[in-house]
């Protein structure tokens, strides 16, 4: 029997049969494809515990796909209800994008790269139709966040009061510290990339991790 004669959705949540878990997997991408991201979650929560999922290491990893589709989806829907509500205070989106609540836009770009990192090692083969939605909802997110942003940041005469600038990292930071002192400069490590480095680390209490401004440079 394929699974495209069958109906995910219409099926128990006891998979008896191995077609039934594929069946039900492929509904679940169609969801995600059609925006639907609160249906995908309950559907592969009905899923935890399916014995041809904990079986199978592919199948395992084709959920694992589509829970992070899902997570993305959530938190761009997240993201965009938010930054409808936002005003010109260029302040303000800098403060929404690292804020550490569960609100905290730097969630999106996290999510995103756990997503496309996870995408190269799978082997079985993934809906290109979920694929490409995910991803044009993940750009439109990150779009909407830019041009509002620049907005902003071009009303506050290209100045947010109270961020760190590049330039002032050695001097503020840096040269007060007790010698000897290690400083390393990593290019291009995004905010969400120094949050999930510290909670590698593991030592939050001791670690701040704050935004800065890059220097802008002419073309």
């Amino acid at each position: 029997m394929s699974t495209e004669s069958v109906v995910g959705s219409e099926l128990g949540a006891i998979d008896t049969f191995r077609f039934e878990e594929m069946a039900v997997a492929a509904t679940c991408f169609d969801l995600i494809a059609a925006e639907k991201f609160a249906e995908a979650r309950a559907l592969i929560g009905s899923r935890d515990d399916s014995f041809w999922i904990n079986l199978d290491v592919d199948r395992k990893t084709v959920w694992a796909v589509c829970g992070l589709m899902v997570d993305l989806g959530l938190v761009a829907g997240a993201a965009c209800a938010t930054i409808a509500k936002a005003n010109g205070n260029a302040a303000l989106w800098v403060d929404r994008y690292v804020s550490t609540g569960e609100d905290g836009w730097f969630r999106l770009d996290r999510a995103q790269r756990g997503l496309e990192a996870f995408l190269l090692s799978v082997e079985d083969q993934i809906n290109e139709k979920a694929v490409a939605k995910i991803r044009a909802v993940y750009e439109n997110a990150v779009r909407r966040m830019t041009e509002g942003f620049v907005k902003a940041f071009q009303k506050a005469d290209w100045s947010v009061p109270g961020v760190l600038q590049q330039t002032r990292i050695w001097s503020d930071v840096v040269a007060s510290r007790p010698v000897p002192v290690a400083y390393i400069l990593v290019d291009a490590m995004r905010f969400e990339m120094g949050h999930e480095l510290v909670d590698r680390i593991g030592t939050r209490e001791t670690v701040p991790v704050g935004p800065q401004f890059a220097a802008a440079t002419p073309d």
